[in-house]
């Protein structure tokens, strides 16, 4: 993943192409949610492959990216 620095409210993540997501990949979208959070942001998951939203279900946790 590449950092760029932007001062938009909103961080939008596509995961639509992502063939395979487990609990460590979660992790860093989660990490990275907490600290979009922290500076006053957000950030959303505007779409996911089937694989990630089978794990954002399994987990729980897509009503935080979405």
């Amino acid at each position: 993943m590449i950092a760029r620095v932007s001062l938009r409210r909103t961080l939008l993540l596509d995961l639509s192409r992502v063939t395979f997501c487990n609990c460590a990949g979660l992790n860093a979208v989660l990490t990275g949610r907490l600290a979009t959070l922290r500076d006053g942001r957000a950030l959303h998951v505007t779409a996911a492959s089937r694989r990630v939203e089978r794990l954002l279900d399994l987990t729980a946790t897509r009503f935080l990216l979405t």
